[in-house]
């Protein structure tokens, strides 16, 4: 039986069978040399389960029958062998039958040749494997060269793409078994698994290991499988004289519970070193990736070139930097090598270690007189990027460098993950992350980069898993310090109930602060986050609540939500805390005219004065409403009429302003009665307006833009005048206004201007506003216009439709940047929360899950807070009135 490198998963299955009848062409002319095909790391493997046999030219699979000549080249189209597409390096094992011992090399094909080997076939027909990592050129193309003739087995045990569901981690080479320290040093017999438990030096979620499987003292000949225990064997691993020792790499899945079986026709004595794991992706955290290098030479201790120059005594360890000179030496944490055994003196063995460490009780190669031996293996490199070879006997030794793993650049560590979990998603130049923590403690596993040095809470730590108590709002500080630079993670435990948002980041906003309100049921928070969506700080609430935005003095305002669609509480409005969660200040409208003016929770308008204004709801009698649209509506009737109220810094009322002065009734296009709702409002009167934004114009005039979303308009509010300036609305210019007001002509806009619109600002002459387009059948937008008030026009200069053609009811927001980037809130639509930049690309995006809404996101200047104050001051409850 032939040997092939078993790389499966117990977890994780094959595609379909696809006819790979013409996948390999053979060809006899020199192949030009040509350019590497681009390598990007490669994060994560897919096993084959079972291995797909692509090429045997014993029998013609593959589309070639017979020997492949001495000097000629086998090409194999990946795709048609059965690759997927995407595929951009292949396992591959390559087993060789030949008469005459000679090399094969593996390689993309349109880089030509390099002067490297992957396998060296042993004489007489022995059937001679190795693991290769094969690289795929542009076209799809891998290439085996034969330096004599030979038949060819190729078997696809996996493939490795930039992304996927696995992850590999390193480790130094851990002797997982060896049978000749059982009791009475009895062999393995024939045809029986031996199980082996992994589960102290590999952790739960591990799918597959990379292994040397060394057999020693077989019985005769024969072939060794090594498979994931409870999953019948699909092919061997190793091929084998009767009395020798003989090694091969493996990347092999195992069981559920941690255990790999091997067996074989024989008996015999197997010895398995582990060199690492493909586990499931991380939650969190850096993870190495493969670079598949299409053969590099480093060493070759039979010339006088290169690093070594004499053969190996018995008993020599020699040292090679192997990733000296490349672009990602800085990130590098493993090496994948080929190393041929040649012009041996005695039998014996190699080991590759990572050079800080003892020599270790394992072998990688295991050599004889009078033949090649070759093993690819995973070894991790030292702190200064080293890895060593000692050698039991004299021998040469060929090094090649078939793959780099490499940690993300940027990062100090392979590894930085708790067991909760955290987010948003790791970046080396993010500073904060929040942890569920749930009830604690909780576990930090560090697996740092060759040369950084860590600090926990300012207590040293070498690599490993730490401890930490996991209390709610506790923060840890991860100080990692490589190369002279220092680089500093916070990790904030958050109480139950916090919101958990998933974050994209495929840009780079502007560094800012943004402020929302988000949670779960019973527990609302108010939130800033930073530009990676990470909440630097955070308050839990009373009560549920909205708008939180900064005032001019650094603390912050918000409103507890004060009625189901609009304030109705005589006695609460607008809170101002610190941002320690000290109430400062509280914000109510007053009565006018004997009657009540509840506050509303939708919007507050800071003055550069110190002064303010708030919108209310006061309910009014006895209006005829029979101009409404509709029916529905009698000459008796109850509205909710909506007033503006100013206030000095002194809560003094200064101005106030009711819409019923300015409108008339058949100008609503969207009037409504809501429900009753028990504790709320009466559920008789009806909403005519519904004003829902208000903000104060930053142009000195003092002018407020008011945003009403049942007139599906925003205005212009002259405050000296107490006319209103303009109105652009859905109605059209031709439509009767009671106050006289113009309206503006609206152009360029195919859904000819809003429709319960949301959250308006006037920036100059550029209005930007949330277009929520309830019961339209569209979806809700982020829109802006230019707005001349002399040619009386409103132009529209861009919209933004929210995701999948989600319609927001009646939150959302919208900011514009000065470089003409947009932030929009979404509401209740998933994601929450988007930032585009001036071309209208995504640069972040933050979705709750499993649901939520929030009213509203506004950024602020980086400058306004320091991390340092906000984390400080982070944790706990606001206090209430």
């Amino acid at each position: 039986m032939l040997a092939t490198a078993l790389v499966v998963s117990a977890h994780v299955t094959g595609g379909s069978v696809v006819d790979a009848a013409t996948a390999a062409t053979v060809t006899c002319d020199p192949l030009p040399a040509g350019a590497a095909p681009a390598t990007e790391p490669l994060a994560s493997f897919t096993p084959q389960e079972p291995p797909r046999r692509l090429v045997d030219t014993r029998d013609g699979t593959g589309g070639f029958l017979g020997e492949i000549g001495a000097g000629c080249t086998l090409q194999l189209d990946a795709v048609a062998a059965g690759a997927p597409g995407e595929a951009a390096a292949l396992a591959l094992s390559v087993t060789a039958l030949a008469s005459q011992r000679g090399f094969l090399t593996v390689f993309p094909c349109a880089a030509g040749q390099p002067p490297t080997s992957n396998v060296n076939a042993r004489p007489l027909g022995t059937p001679t494997p190795n693991l290769a990592v094969a690289l795929v050129d542009d076209d799809g193309l891998v290439c085996i060269y034969s330096q004599q003739r030979t038949h060819l087995v190729v078997d696809m045990t996996g493939w490795w793409t930039m992304d996927g569901p696995t992850r590999f981690r390193s480790i130094p080479p851990v002797r997982a078994d060896d049978s000749r320290l059982d009791a009475g040093r009895s062999p393995v017999p024939p045809n029986t698994a031996r199980e082996i438990d992994l589960s102290s030096i590999v952790p739960s979620g591990t799918v597959a290991v990379v292994a040397n499987l060394t057999v020693t003292e077989p019985a005769a000949e024969g072939f060794l499988t090594a498979f994931p225990c409870g999953v019948a064997p699909l092919s061997s691993n190793l091929n084998f004289r009767a009395g020798e020792s003989r090694a091969v790499a493996i990347v092999v899945g195992i069981s559920t519970d941690r255990k790999l079986c091997v067996q074989s026709n024989t008996s015999h004595h197997v010895v398995v070193d582990v060199s690492g794991y493909y586990e499931t992706a991380p939650q969190f955290g850096p993870a190495s990736a493969l670079t598949p290098v299409a053969g590099d030479r480093l060493a070759d201790s039979r010339t006088s070139d290169g690093p070594w120059t004499s053969p190996f005594q018995a008993g020599t360890v020699r040292r090679l930097a192997p990733v000296a000179g490349r672009a990602d030496a800085g990130q590098a944490t493993a090496v994948v090598v080929n190393t041929v055994a040649t012009n041996a003196t005695g039998p014996g063995f190699v080991t590759i270690y990572p050079c800080q460490d003892e020599v270790p009780f394992t072998s990688v190669v295991n050599f004889a007189p009078g033949e090649e031996a070759t093993n690819l293996t995973f070894v991790d490199l030292s702190a200064a990027s080293e890895i060593c070879f000692y050698t039991s006997a004299g021998v040469d030794l060929v090094v090649d460098l078939f793959g780099v793993m490499a940690a993300p650049a940027g990062t100090f560590t392979e590894h930085l993950q708790f067991d909760a979990h955290t987010w948003p998603p790791y970046s080396p130049t993010a500073t904060d992350y929040v942890v569920e923590c749930g009830d604690g403690p909780v576990e930090l596993e560090l697996d740092l980069l060759p040369g950084t040095t860590a600090r926990v809470n300012n207590v040293p730590v070498a690599a490993g898993t730490i401890q930490l108590p996991g209390t709610d709002d506790s923060l840890v500080n991860v100080r990692l310090t490589r190369s002279g630079t220092t680089r500093q993670h916070w990790f904030r435990c958050v109480p139950d109930g916090f919101p958990r948002f998933e974050v994209e980041r495929p840009g780079a906003p502007t560094p800012g602060w943004y402020l929302t309100t988000a949670g779960t049921a019973g527990a609302p928070f108010a939130l800033i986050l930073d530009e990676y969506g990470a909440p630097v700080w955070y308050k839990q609430l009373d009560a549920e609540s909205v708008d939180l935005k900064r005032r001019s003095d650094g603390r912050l305002l918000y409103a507890p939500l004060l009625g189901p669609r609009y304030g109705v509480q005589p006695d609460a409005g607008y809170r101002a805390m610190s941002l320690f969660g000290t109430l400062v200040d509280e914000y109510i409208t007053v009565d006018e005219g004997a009657v009540e003016h509840p506050t509303d929770h939708h919007d507050i308008a800071p003055l550069p004065n110190g002064g303010y204004a708030l919108i209310s709801y006061p309910v009014i009698d006895g209006v005829d409403l029979t101009p409404l649209p509709g029916t529905g509506w009698s000459a008796n009737d109850s509205i909710a009429e909506n007033v503006i109220q100013e206030f000095d810094a002194d809560g003094n009322l200064v101005d106030s302003w009711a819409l019923d002065d300015y409108f008339g009734y058949d100008e609503v296009p969207y009037p409504i009665r809501w429900p009753a709702v028990p504790g709320g409002y009466a559920g008789d009167e009806v909403d005519v307006w519904h004003v829902n934004g208000l903000s104060a114009i930053d142009d000195g005039s003092g002018d407020y833009l008011i945003t009403a979303r049942h007139l599906d308009a925003a205005f212009r509010l002259d405050r000296a005048t107490g006319d209103l300036d303009w109105i652009l609305g859905s109605l059209p210019v031709s439509a009767p206004q009671e106050s006289g007001a113009p309206r503006l002509e609206i152009l360029n806009d195919p859904l000819d201007g809003p429709r319960r619109p949301h959250h308006a600002v006037l920036d100059g002459d550029v209005l930007t506003i949330f277009d929520n387009r309830t019961d339209t059948g569209q979806p809700s937008r982020a829109v802006a216009y230019e707005i001349d008030d002399v040619a009386l026009t409103a132009t529209m200069l861009w919209s933004i439709e929210a995701p999948d053609g989600g319609t927001a009811f009646g939150l959302g927001s919208v900011q514009e940047f000065d470089d003409g980037g947009v932030l929009v809130g979404w509401g209740p639509v998933q994601p929450m929360f988007q930032e585009f930049d001036a071309a209208r690309n995504v640069l972040l995006a933050m979705r709750q899950v499993p649901a939520g809404q929030a009213y509203r996101i506004i950024k602020e200047p980086k400058s306004v807070w320091s991390a340092s104050l906000l984390r400080m001051a982070a944790g706990g409850f606001a206090e209430t009135p």
